[in-house]
């Protein structure tokens, strides 16, 4: 009987270590899931393409990093030149589709053919209401698509804000950095001084926070409109519409915002010493990585992730050896 006892004894231990361990599993793949589907949250409607990440193996990090202007010379013309095309996109390229809102209002940005940089014509029809004047930002248009607002500044640093009425010169005075953005149906746009304030046209605070803690950062490295929300980046955090997705997503640190064939895209760290990943279209890619140059400045500054709509390229560091990436969506261009 003794023996019997000790042998269900044995087989009840076993069972509830059993179901001890197939607990543990079931709570580790919840929680994991639950991490990943907080990503849903920046899907939006429409396919989610791949993004294709090309990575390029340049020097071990004991030799070389990219700090000063002579590291590009290690990107070589077979590295450099098979984006190129998405990269360095043409002067028409650049505004399609800012056009393809002011088109709707009767206005349009045309690239002077008679000049190689980036510089255009403001027109409305055939006529040409701003001349030497470059985009700043992108054009949005208003929930009620009866509005718009595009902010352009000319070569002397003046900032004209157009919009369906006509054009006008925007805060005299001010260095605008960031353009206006509608959200819903109202105009709104940051202002820097002892804190960062985002306004409403009439002047109503909507949010404010902290300038960077070091003094040499960018105070704001992204202001934009996305699929509805406004979007605010400064040191290591992403706000959408006031909150913060570091604390929505239980992030560390996000950085590098862009916005990648209406696809959102970051950088970002679960932990203030753990890797960096890569989020594209609410999903974690599985590229992980030691160290992403960013939020450098002065001449190491030029190693700092940059974009456009159909791509991203940057420096990322893993297993000791520095890389170039370039991610992307590539579609036919035409000219």
């Amino acid at each position: 009987m003794e023996i019997k006892n000790r042998k269900f004894d044995l087989l009840k231990t076993m069972k509830q270590k059993s179901f001890f361990i197939l607990f543990l599993f079931g709570l580790l793949i919840a929680t994991g899931c639950s991490k990943q589907s907080n990503f849903s949250i920046l899907e939006s409607s429409g396919e989610n393409p791949s993004l294709l990440v090309e990575e390029y193996e340049l020097v071990s990090a004991d030799v070389d990093t990219p700090t000063h202007l002579e590291f590009m010379q290690r990107l070589t013309p077979t590295i450099t030149e098979k984006r190129m095309r998405w990269k360095n996109l043409i002067p028409n390229q650049v505004v399609q589709d800012a056009n393809a809102i002011l088109s709707k209002y009767g206005y349009s940005i045309k690239h002077d053919a008679m000049l190689s940089s980036y510089t255009y014509h403001l027109m409305q029809g055939y006529t040409i209401l701003l001349d030497g004047i470059y985009p700043v930002g992108s054009a949005t248009e208003n929930a009620s698509q009866d509005n718009f607002a595009f902010l352009v500044q000319s070569n002397d640093g003046i900032s004209y804000l157009l919009q369906k009425d006509g054009v006008k010169e925007w805060q005299p005075g001010s260095s605008v950095s960031f353009a206006p953005i509608y959200f819903g149906d109202e105009l709104i746009y940051p202002v820097i001084s002892s804190t960062i304030q985002i306004l409403s046209e009439n002047g109503t605070v909507i949010y404010k926070t902290s300038l960077p803690s070091n003094p040499v950062m960018n105070p704001i490295e992204t202001f934009e409109k996305w699929n509805g929300h406004w979007i605010l980046e400064k040191d290591g955090e992403v706000i959408m519409d006031g909150k913060s997705l570091n604390s929505e997503l239980g992030l560390n640190e996000i950085f590098h915002w862009q916005v990648i064939q209406g696809k959102p895209f970051f950088f970002f760290r679960e932990s203030k010493d753990g890797p960096y990943f890569i989020q594209f279209a609410g999903q974690r890619l599985e590229q992980e990585y030691d160290e992403i140059a960013h939020y450098q400045c002065c001449e190491a500054g030029a190693f700092n992730p940059q974009g456009n709509v159909f791509m991203t390229w940057f420096f990322a560091s893993r297993d000791g050896k520095w890389n170039y990436v370039e991610a992307g969506l590539y579609p036919n261009l035409t000219e």
